[in-house]
């Protein structure tokens, strides 16, 4: 199983976009039938650094890869790119 896992901070002025970001991305389970799981957490706590975590799971990389290039993910990203800032990412294999 491959994990993906991708954090944001919301730029200033942009905290309502967090629930626009997760109904969109998780809405994805239905329209993916390789994406195992997926899940959005919207982080309010001081001690973390990043305001937004997206969680995937596949079951393998090329499953991954198709959902880098889906255009139904690219239609999300090309939103959370225009609210948020600081990405980072982490892919492994479990």
């Amino acid at each position: 199983m491959i994990r993906h896992i991708v954090a944001w901070n919301l730029l200033e002025g942009q905290e309502d976009a967090a629930a626009k970001i997760k109904t969109d991305l998780e809405a994805l389970k239905d329209q993916l039938d390789y994406l195992r799981s997926i899940q959005v957490y919207v982080n309010t706590l001081e001690s973390s650094s990043r305001s937004l975590v997206l969680e995937t799971t596949f079951d393998n990389e090329d499953d991954l890869r198709r959902y880098a290039v889906a255009p139904e993910h690219l239609k999300c990203v090309d939103f959370i790119k225009t609210v948020t800032e600081g990405r980072i990412a982490l892919d492994f294999q479990e």
